[in-house]
């Protein structure tokens, strides 16, 4: 049989039999009819319960029999709720949750329980039929309906995208591309990297995988060197090679053909679109790294012509300098002195030392200097942290802020601007503190060059110590008057082992092997709790997963003693963790528009286990209070033990360092100096004297792919 004339039908998908980006054979449901049937022809991105408008006409294959052969067709998006074999608790979620107005979870087990799984269409073609549920009269079962039809293109999104990602990135799906997001998704599912938090190319390639998109397809392939880019950036690197990016592309995707050319064809097209930048060496830049790295670059040349806005003279400092001995009382250094004058003789200077050195004592003659002859009030504090910046609060009595924080408050009348732990400062962070500083201001960076590099991408703080066009300056190690903590450490940075540490009641080392570390740490760790207060105290290793003494089971050994399960205290099980009332976490992902930045920790102070406000209010030790949702949870981890990597910019009145050979691997110099000079008041270093003596004669060259310091010496 074959018609003579176009037909049009209304169909959801059954099965895929088979799909290509320009022809498909599916079977399908007629939604009026509910006859099944095969349809053959450009069907795109197919999907399981997908619904489509068809116009075509009927033919007869000699093999398959009967089909129908499609001219054109429409998506019409995903699949209703009311035409998906939802099941009981996903009804229910989505009756109780904040979409539909009238109902809260009891109501909804109600209306569940009365109408089965058409309740849905009775909601939505039948609603008048609620009013038989107790409890719902017209004008409630009036708003259920206006708001089910209100938000049915979100739930059929929800829908096409079941068991791919949360329930909150849906939500942030929706409000993006809004009643067009299944079209937009099914064309180019990689897009998501992009335009939405939390979803990277494993995500995307999940959703793409169930929407049969294929193998090499050419979105996906740019997805996944998109992808590479980004994880390159969380390794420290700015850019990438096209051979780089080609190697580690079947381990993205799996094992293509011609790997090299699909990789030049996908990078092409990106470079293109505008999304990444290949320089003429052949580096490949995201885009955004690109821009930041060379404004960066830009901001600090200008320093170099720029006339300052609040000079003062060589005379006025030395004035300035002669008088703090007799009017502040405290001793200046010939190196911290120098520092001093040097800050003043340039509008850009890095000053770097390590603890003890004098930095707080170099940064307030810096500012009994401005305040001679300028108000505090042009004085700007800064730091990449909510803890670094509350830190140089504490030591000067001037509120500092966080960088972020910076770029939100009127920088106009601000003439001196002092930044602080200048080696976390990533490329992103340069950029934003270089874009909210006036021109013609005084800018000092303050930061120790001996400690791990920022965990973002650059190499900014070492890139301009290193550049011969950037003025800089190092304080110089005095072990005068300074403590036990400050002088292992320094020694530790000489290539010094366990055998040149000086112990006292501040600085205790236990040795321990790998089988008794934990225990050993742990007990350690407890006494200083008892001292100075669990807030106060931190115990770190170098290592997040696996082995006795890695942060995530030290985190849950920790948590069962010092805040165990209390009927008086809420708590959330996210499967992976556990977090209840009172818990100290630490936040593993920057959130700018929080106000909350990657490592900041916090102790929770309420949980609401559940209903639509589900999730847990967090007080940041910066003083920020921020309320996050379950799915937002997963950014936290507990904080009462942390990577060594994670720790920097902290400080801590009591810390327990681990080091044994369980960790020899990791070691090397300025993981164990980072980790040390975390310590205020007291350290216990529990390790094995041979690992910390490898560790601490390893010097591995800082290696990373930047381009900022070959920026600033280029014309």
């Amino acid at each position: 049989m074959e018609s003579t004339s176009l037909l049009d039908i209304r169909g959801r998908v059954l099965h895929v039999i088979y799909t290509s980006p320009n022809w498909s054979s599916v079977q399908f449901e007629n939604l009026n009819s509910k006859e099944h049937f095969s349809a053959v022809g450009a069907i795109p991105s197919p999907i399981v319960n997908q619904v489509f408008h068809l116009t075509g006409g009927w033919t007869t294959h000699p093999r398959y029999g009967l089909q129908f052969s499609v001219s054109s067709c429409t998506s019409e998006g995903g699949s209703s709720p009311d035409e998906v074999n939802l099941g009981r608790e996903e009804i229910i979620r989505f009756l109780a949750s904040d979409f539909i107005k009238g109902l809260g979870y009891s109501k909804a087990c109600a209306v569940y329980d009365k109408f089965g799984k058409d309740a849905l269409l009775v909601i939505e073609k039948q609603h008048w039929k609620l009013t038989s549920v107790p409890g719902i009269g017209k004008t409630v079962a009036e708003s259920i309906h206006d708001s089910f039809t209100l938000n049915k293109h979100f739930w059929e999104l929800r829908c096409f995208l079941k068991d791919t990602v949360s329930d909150h990135q849906i939500k942030l799906i929706y409000n993006r591309y809004g009643d067009k997001a299944i079209s937009i998704i099914q064309k180019d599912p990689y897009r998501l990297i992009d335009d939405i938090e939390g979803i990277g190319f494993l995500k995307a390639d999940k959703i793409a995988r169930a929407a049969k998109l294929q193998p090499d397809a050419s979105c996906r392939v740019q997805g996944a060197v998109v992808y590479l880019l980004q994880e390159a950036a969380s390794e420290g690197h700015c850019y990438s090679f096209h051979q780089t990016l080609a190697e580690k592309l079947t381990e993205v995707i799996g094992d293509i053909p011609n790997v090299l050319e699909v990789a030049a064809d996908a990078i092409k097209r990106l470079k293109e679109a505008g999304r990444v930048v290949v320089e003429k060496d052949g580096a490949i830049y995201l885009k955004a790294l690109w821009e930041e790295e060379r404004f960066v670059a830009e901001s600090i040349k200008k320093f170099k012509t720029a006339k300052p806005k609040c000079p003062i003279s060589p005379f006025q400092v030395q004035s300035a300098l002669r008088d703090i001995r007799r009017s502040i009382g405290f001793d200046i250094e010939e190196t911290q002195q120098e520092a001093v004058e040097f800050s003043f003789n340039n509008l850009l200077s890095v000053i770097t030392g390590g603890p003890g050195t004098g930095k707080t004592t170099t940064v307030k003659s810096i500012l009994h200097v401005w305040t001679r002859y300028y108000p505090i009030s042009s004085v700007m504090l800064m730091a990449p942290t909510g803890k670094a910046s509350r830190r140089i609060t504490e030591v000067t009595g001037i509120q500092a802020y966080t960088i972020h924080q910076s770029i939100h408050r009127n920088m106009e009348d601000i003439g001196l601007v002092i930044c602080d732990e200048g080696s976390m400062i990533d490329i992103f962070v340069a950029s934003l503190m270089f874009r909210c500083l006036p021109e013609g201001v005084r800018l000092v960076l303050l930061g120790d060059a001996d400690q791990l590099p920022a965990i973002g991408p650059g190499n900014f703080f070492r890139d301009i110590l290193e550049c011969y066009t950037v003025p800089s300056i190092r304080l110089k190690v005095s072990f005068r008057n300074h403590g036990s903590i400050a002088a292992n450490a320094a020694r530790v940075n000489e290539g010094k082992g366990v055998h040149s540490f000086r112990q006292d009641e501040f600085f205790h080392f236990t040795r321990a092997d790998k089988d008794s570390s934990q225990k050993l740490a742990l007990d350690a760790y407890l006494a200083l709790v008892q001292k100075y207060g669990v807030a106060n105290v931190c115990l770190l290793s170098p290592k997040r997963k696996k082995g006795p003494t890695c942060t995530n089971t030290m985190n849950e050994l920790i948590q069962k003693i010092v805040n165990p399960p209390s009927p008086s205290k809420q708590e959330i099980d996210l499967s992976f963790m556990k977090l209840r009332e009172g818990d100290r976490v630490v936040c593993n992902e920057n959130m700018w528009k929080d106000d909350v930045a990657n490592g900041d920790t916090g102790t929770i102070k309420r949980i609401d286990p559940y209903g639509g406000s589900q999730g847990a209010l967090i007080q940041f030790d910066s003083g920020v209070e921020s309320f996050f949702t379950r799915d937002m949870l997963a950014k936290l981890s507990l904080a009462y033990s942390l990577t060594i990597h994670k720790s920097q910019g902290s400080e801590y009145k009591g810390v327990v360092v681990i080091f044994t050979t369980e960790h020899w691997f990791m070691g090397q110099r300025n993981l164990l100096y980072t980790a040390m000079t975390r310590a205020k008041e007291e350290l216990t270093f529990v390790g094995d004297p041979k690992s910390i003596a490898v560790a601490a004669s390893k010097v591995d060259p800082i290696f990373r792919n930047t381009k900022l310091k070959e920026r600033l010496t280029a014309a």
